[in-house]
């Protein structure tokens, strides 16, 4: 009788797994499509950049005061520009969105390895006005039609559970005309307690995972930089390189012990932005600084081509790439030049650019693969220069104003803008470093 039962309760489990793989084939066939939904151009100009750059920091600005009840608002234009620079730091995404006095509707489209059901997941979203709470009248992933109200209530209670606030409750109306979005939102009684809880939150994660780099790792790159800053002269400018060198064959030394040379590249380069002036990618990485450490006064300026600005350029770029993507990291670099094209600005800079690249281009060499972090190794600690790091930058035009900007590169994707990409990329080609393949 025991048999019998046993063998009942193994064939039930058995249906009810093949029922189980059944109904994931079938979500994921309905999920997948063949072909993306439409999309906007993601063309980006001097002016969107700065449209975006101010709906940005206006409504960040809302959330400072402090009134309760604030009123956030984007116009069809803003919301194109910020999206379009959104889409534009993943190649595989698309997105369209739309504003009517009917609501606000969102199409998004992301590319994926899964060719034999399709090649797209499409979601689509449409946001009706209303004067009581955040409404989701459509969602739509590829064929499969889900209730929004649903879907609301699931993200509001994971919001809620991890951050200590009911955060999707604070929306109380949300207003579309034919040109402009507005949300009301009333803020949370325990702002600062939100915030110290999202950045717990982020510690917590950082020190168990690591995704970025090892804080203890990091840690005795930042002592070799103290040790490498006390043996020079104080309060003078010095190349990036004089400090590159000596963290690249401490770098070769620990790879050779733990056998994990893109982990050591990608502490040392975040080491040398932390001591340059981000402190806050422990936020992302766990504690580095020991108290002394942090008693410990900055006496030098690091140069790139004997200019402090192009070796900020250069380690803040190779951290970003870290973070996120190169088209993020390169597209961080566009939209800070053509913001310098504003009255307030230094104007657009090819130069600052190339800064950029450059950087981008030895973060992922350094940390991405595990050989090739090894042969950028045996490049620094070799007899190293500037000159092997960062070419000539003596044809590459700079302080180009808005209406310069405009009359001869136009936008981003343009062929003038572009060309001048490429020949960034020729003079980084003339550096073996930036040659290497992996």
């Amino acid at each position: 009788m025991l048999i019998y039962r046993l063998k009942q309760f193994m064939y039930f489990t058995l249906v009810c797994l093949v029922l189980l793989c059944l109904i994931v084939t079938a979500m994921v066939v309905l999920a997948i499509g063949d072909t993306p939904l439409p999309h906007q151009n993601s063309i980006i100009t001097a002016q969107s950049a700065q449209q975006a750059k101010q709906a940005i920091q206006r409504n960040i600005r809302k959330f400072q005061h402090r009134k309760q009840l604030v009123s956030l608002k984007l116009s069809n234009q803003e919301l194109q520009s910020i999206v379009a620079i959104g889409q534009r730091t993943q190649s595989d995404l698309r997105v369209r969105t739309t504003i009517t006095t009917q609501g606000i509707r969102l199409d998004i489209s992301k590319k994926v390895s899964m060719s034999y059901f399709g090649s797209y997941l499409n979601i689509s979203i449409f946001i009706p006005p209303s004067n009581e709470h955040l409404e989701l009248s459509l969602l739509k992933i590829g064929q499969l039609e889900l209730s929004g109200r649903l879907a609301l209530y699931v993200v509001d209670n994971i919001l809620t559970h991890y951050t200590g606030t009911p955060l999707l409750s604070g929306i109380k109306s949300v207003t579309t005309s034919a040109d402009q979005l507005t949300i009301n939102y009333s803020l949370p009684e325990g702002k600062l307690r939100l915030g110290q809880n999202i950045k717990k939150i982020i510690s917590e994660f950082s020190t168990k995972h690591s995704p970025f780099g090892n804080a203890l790792i990091v840690r005795h790159y930042y002592q070799k930089i103290i040790e490498t800053a006390n043996a020079l002269p104080e309060n003078y400018d010095v190349s990036l390189v004089l400090f590159i060198r000596p963290l690249f064959q401490l770098a070769n030394q620990r790879s050779k012990e733990y056998g994990k040379p893109n982990e050591e590249n990608r502490a040392a380069l975040l080491a040398i932005t932390m001591y340059f002036g981000l402190y806050r990618i422990e936020y992302f990485i766990g504690q580095v600084l020991t108290p002394a450490m942090r008693e410990h006064k900055r006496t030098h300026h690091i140069t790139l081509a004997q200019r402090r600005d192009l070796a900020q350029h250069f380690i803040y770029s190779s951290t970003i790439e870290i973070f996120s993507n190169v088209q993020a990291s390169d597209l961080i670099g566009e939209l800070k030049e053509l913001l310098d094209t504003s009255n307030k600005g230094s104007g657009f800079s090819f130069i600052d650019l190339m800064a950029d690249r450059a950087g981008v281009r030895f973060s992922q060499l350094s940390t991405n693969h595990s050989q090739t972090a090894k042969t950028v190794q045996r490049l620094i600690i070799g007899k190293f220069s500037e000159a092997d790091l960062f070419p000539s930058i003596a044809d590459l035009p700079e302080g180009l104003t808005r209406q310069q900007f405009d009359q001869d590169y136009r936008h981003l994707d343009s062929a003038p803008y572009l060309r001048l990409l490429s020949k960034i990329n020729q003079h980084l080609e003339t550096i073996p470093l930036y040659r290497l393949k992996y």
